[in-house]
């Protein structure tokens, strides 16, 4: 060591200025802990020192030599600390003190032993700089472990052999919610979700066990608040490690890794998804284009499995027409910078046909972002190619319209010139077509020119379209009515108004007459006989003509503003509200209600609704048509009570007849029948004429009402037949009381002057039995049998009359043999127009030849067919044999194609689901209109079901198929049929017209059954018209249609072909005979 002094003043040998250029960092490190000295006086001036010391200090000689020493001291402690050393010194005790010295560019941490050494202290200075300097890097270091610890999100823990916690970090309360006092000395695994618990055990025992170092595993760990995440925990084994000897765990959070890595595998199967249900061909390839993967529209595309085209590459598929690029998509995208781009290609069909695409390409890349591949999604440009060649005819389409179109299509520009004028300009404006504005003018209405002058400029001020009308003189001189619509494009391409001329003069005149037409049909509802009325669809009556405020007995403000059934009482208030709100559901519909007049009197309103729709057929409310018809109704009620009675005697008629037993019990032994039947009553009517026989209906009637009990009831049955139903009479009260009515019935009748004699022939029939229909047979059955005993005798239904019934059974039967094998016949009988002779129509009649029994008659085999519940194939037989007759008549000419033919239709058959769908059908395999089919039912046929003939017959109605009441008049129920059924014809029963035109009865009925049926809109036909009498009547009444032996019997289809009755006009005298 060199040691350096101050002498007289004198500075440092050159020996410091050498040692100066050596490091004082690297002296500190090659010896730090070596001691130097410095001398100070006993006031600690600086006398020697070292140049060791020197060249740690960094400082010269004299910076040093001459000052204190503590002024070296780089604190105030420091320099404290020096003092107190000397003056231990310097107090013969050894001063020992640790101290940073400055230095020019830093600390010296020094440890100085000072002692006394005559008048100078000794001071050994001991570098310890590098000690001080390890102590704080170790300090610090754990003070950074300790805080990075404490302030860690993860957790870390130790854990006993046994697997329970002893130390947990203080990130246990932040994470997991759990304080750290309540986990110490639990085991481990209870935190642990039950599902992860054996996988964390295993790795547990695989460290604790001493089998593995260290584990790592991802489990979820359950929170105080038992919500679950997911954490990464690595265990490690630092039993041997002295500083730890313990089993240490670190636990990792990584839920938000857990959730990403969820979200990457549903979107990986969502992408997936979305690539193989893609409606769009798809495509995945490697970096050399082989296909990876291709969804199923691809396959369809080229007509490919996918087995097919992976591995393969991407040319295997190309169509010779494709042009191949030099380069692959991935090198192109490399190039021009981009991720996308767009390639049109050529595929090859599976038949080998081009498949011209366009491919959108991304190309894919790997983790460290190099090219790996690229997806396609390809577009067939096959349609898009067709959709061009289609606009490009469409484009064609509309030059050639332009052309030819009734429009007119003008261009100005801002000067007012025409740049464009389409041909039809020429017939709309003359010459004119193609010249200015100012010249085009010219041609317009001296009237409308101000206001056409006024619009024009509107357009070229505005950009908005303008439409206005206006009138022009054509190429033909006339004034013609134009709408002209002009849009101002001055300001886009096209740099003019664009206008296009529509001649709408028939619109303006049709529009005039509209407005006339409106003002006549007003004038027409003001003057109509019917009520007329509007209502809103809130029930506001808005509109009523005069006829309504007569007819209801209101005045005709009072109306209006009041909702429509205020002005009703009872339930038919609450029906008219509840069907006027729900008008538009329920469309149209007619129906009745009460109305309580102001003047005292209670009338009867018939009511058509309908819907009344706007423009757009939006419901606007109802139309309401109002008739009084109580008038009607009383007349209706006297038609029903001639309807329910014999015209002539006043007795229940026929159908009275059957109603009444159809209502009894019949299945006990209450209810007695008696068929009368007049012995000789055709002598009377032949040898004194019809009058005076129903003189003696008239007395024969008189003397039943007479004899019968209060409750009995007597009803004429038909000619000379009537009938007496006795209630709760036994056999032998039934047998006096039949013998007591023959007794009365046989003898003298006075006609006049004269007297004839008659006598009276009964059978009688006692319940049980199985319905009305078979106790009248039984009774006429019996009543025959009488007859054919001799006449003038009472004959009871008895075991030899059963067997006689069965054999109607028999023959029952042997009809559906007969139905089978095709062996019923149709006969065809005219009607006529009675004003011009010809054939309008033909009824269809069934006809059979039995083969033992011979000519069965219609009533006959009609009526078996109804008892035995065959009469539905009969129906069926006579639809399918009558459509495949007139087919054939029609084919040879013998039936010309607008006569209708009408078939009669069973009650039994009207209660058949299937009836409406079955005629359709063999109407339409005919090949003939419903419209040239008429359905012929009878009352008492709609009384077997009512509610489904009224179905049946409304569907057939629908589709055509006019519906036709037969025997009209001799039921109770005619006036409700007219109102519930679609009918179209009204056929007059034969047995009111055999009476005209001399019984006045009977002609006032007729009368009122022709004008009933005209006020209602439906065409009539009487039946029976035999004699030129009874054709003078009807027409004189205004009845248009009529059948009957006048003209023609009912014949055959051969006697058709040889008569030629359908294609001949009749004359009033023509009888057509049946040949044979």
């Amino acid at each position: 060591m060199t040691e350096l002094t101050r002498k007289g003043g004198a500075g440092p040998t050159m020996t410091l200025q050498a040692d100066r250029t050596t490091d004082r960092r690297s002296v500190s490190m090659q010896a730090p802990h070596l001691a130097t000295t410095i001398t100070v006086s006993r006031h600690g001036t600086v006398s020697r020192v070292d140049a060791a010391l020197v060249v740690l200090l960094g400082i010269q000689p004299a910076e040093l030599i001459g000052h204190h020493l503590d002024s070296l001291g780089v604190t105030r402690a420091d320099v404290t600390n020096i003092q107190q050393c000397l003056r231990a010194a310097a107090e013969g005790a050894t001063g020992h003190a640790q101290v940073s010295f400055r230095t020019t560019d830093d600390e010296l941490h020094v440890q100085l032993v000072a002692t006394a050494a005559g008048d100078e202290i000794v001071v050994a200075v001991i570098d310890e700089t590098a000690r001080v300097q390890e102590e704080r890097d170790l300090a610090a270091s754990q003070r950074r472990w300790q805080s990075l610890v404490r302030n860690a999100a993860d957790i870390v823990f130790t854990i006993q052999d046994d697997g329970t916690l002893t130390s947990v970090t203080s990130a246990l309360p932040v994470r997991m919610g759990w304080d750290v006092d309540d986990v110490v000395g639990v085991y481990g695994l209870r935190f642990v979700h039950p599902d992860d618990r054996p996988a964390a055990g295993a790795a547990w025992l695989a460290v604790s066990e001493g089998r593995s170092l260290q584990e790592t595993l991802e489990v979820r760990l359950v929170h105080a608040d038992h919500s679950v995440t997911w954490s990464r925990i690595v265990i490690s084994d630092l039993r041997g490690d002295p500083d730890v000897r313990a089993v240490v765990g670190n636990t990792t959070d990584i839920t938000e890794q857990k959730l990403v890595q969820m979200r990457q595998h549903q979107e990986q199967a969502r992408f997936r998804a979305r690539f193989e249900q893609s409606r769009l061909p798809q495509t995945m390839h490697a970096v050399d284009e082989t296909f990876v993967a291709v969804n199923d529209a691809f396959c369809v595309l080229v007509g490919r499995t996918r087995d097919e085209l992976i591995g393969r590459p991407m040319s295997w598929i190309m169509h010779e027409d494709d042009v191949p690029p030099p380069i692959s998509s991935i090198e192109r995208a490399e190039l021009e910078g981009v991720e996308t781009l767009q390639a049109d290609r050529v595929l090859r069909g599976i038949d080998g046909q081009p498949i011209a695409i366009r491919a959108d390409i991304t190309v894919l890349r790997d983790d460290d972002g190099d090219p790996s591949g690229c997806a396609a999604v390809l577009h067939d440009l096959r349609p898009l190619q067709d959709s061009e060649r289609a606009r490009q005819q469409l484009q064609q389409f509309f030059d050639v319209v332009a052309e030819r179109s009734r429009d007119f299509v003008l261009l100005h520009d801002a000067d007012g010139r025409t740049t464009y004028a389409s041909p039809p300009g020429q017939q709309m404006l003359g010459d004119v077509y193609d010249q200015p504005v100012s010249e085009q003018m010219k041609v317009v209405n001296p009237d409308d020119l101000p206001a056409m002058r006024t619009a024009w400029a509107h357009v070229q001020q505005h950009n908005a379209s303008h439409t206005w009308r206006y009138r022009v003189r054509d190429a033909d001189g006339r004034w013609r009515w134009i709408e002209q619509t002009s849009i101002n494009l001055l300001d886009t391409e096209i740099a003019g108004v664009l206008s296009n001329l529509r001649d709408v003069d028939a619109e303006v005149q049709a529009q005039r007459a509209l407005s006339l037409s409106e003002a006549r049909y007003r004038a027409m509802a003001e003057t109509a006989e019917e009520g007329i009325i509007v209502i809103s669809t809130e029930g506001i009556v808005t509109y009523a003509n005069a006829r309504v405020s007569d007819m209801l007995g209101v005045a005709h403000d009072d109306l209006l503003g009041v909702a429509v059934w205020t002005m009703l009482s009872g339930d038919d208030r609450e029906l008219v509200a509840e069907r006027t709100r729900t008008r538009q559901a329920r469309g149209a519909e007619r129906y009745q209600v009460s109305y309580d007049h102001p003047d005292g009197t209670v009338h009867t309103l018939w009511i058509a609704a309908s819907p009344l729709p706007d423009l757009d057929g939006q419901s606007q409310g109802s139309l309401g048509m109002i008739s009084d018809i109580t008038d009607s109704l009383r007349a209706i009620d006297k038609l029903r009570h001639a309807a329910e009675h014999d015209p002539l005697t006043g007795l229940p008629n026929r159908s009275t007849l059957m109603t009444h037993l159809d209502s009894l019990d019949l299945s006990s032994h209450a209810t007695a029948l008696l068929f009368v039947d007049l012995d000789h009553f055709k002598d009377v009517n032949d040898g004194r004429g019809h009058t005076a026989g129903d003189q003696v209906l008239v007395e024969v009637a008189s003397r039943l009402s007479a004899i019968v009990r209060a409750d009995d009831m007597v009803a004429r049955f038909g000619g000379d037949e009537f009938v007496v139903v006795m209630h709760d009479a036994d056999e032998h009260t039934v047998q006096d009381r039949a013998q007591q009515i023959m007794g009365t019935l046989t003898g003298s009748y006075a006609i006049g002057h004269h007297a004839v004699r008659l006598g009276a022939t009964i059978g009688v029939a006692i319940s049980p039995a199985p319905s009305s229909e078979h106790l009248l047979r039984y009774a006429d059955s019996a009543m025959y049998a009488a007859k054919a005993g001799g006449r003038g005798r009472v004959r009871m239904f008895d075991a030899a009359l059963a067997a006689q019934t069965e054999e109607r059974h028999v023959v029952s039967a042997e009809l559906l043999t007969a139905l089978e094998n095709d062996a019923l016949e149709m006969y065809y009988q005219p009607v006529i127009d009675v004003t011009t002779g010809e054939v309008v129509g033909v009824e269809a009649l069934a006809r059979w030849h039995h083969p033992t029994y011979g000519e069965i008659k219609p009533e006959r085999f009609v009526a078996l067919a109804e008892m035995s519940a065959s009469s539905i194939d009969v129906d069926r037989w006579v639809i399918r044999r009558t459509m495949r007759d007139v087919v054939e008549l029609r084919a040879d000419l013998t039936m010309p194609d607008d006569i209708y033919v009408a078939i009669n239709l069973s009650g039994q058959s009207l209660s058949d689901e299937g009836l409406a769908d079955y005629i359709l059908e063999t109407v339409r395999a005919a090949g003939l209109d419903p419209s040239g089919v008429m359905l012929e039912i009878t009352e008492s046929a709609i009384m077997t079901d009512k509610d489904m003939a009224v179905t049946t017959l409304q569907k057939l109605r629908d589709h055509g198929f006019d519906i036709a009441v037969d025997d009209f008049g001799t039921g109770y129920s005619s006036m409700a049929y007219l109102r519930d059924l679609p009918i179209t014809v009204l056929k007059i029963d034969r047995g009111f017209i055999s009476q005209i035109p001399d019984d006045a009865h009977s002609l006032a009925i007729v009368r009122s059954l022709i004008e009933l049926a005209r006020s209602l809109g439906l065409k009539v036909v009487a039946e029976g018209v035999e004699t030129q009498a009874h054709l003078d009547a009807l027409q004189a009444r205004g009845c248009a249609l009529g059948q009957g032996w006048l003209w023609s019997p009912a014949v055959s289809v051969a006697s058709l072909r040889a008569s030629r009755v359908l294609t001949d006009r009749f004359k009033a005298d023509d009888v057509v005979v049946e040949p044979g």
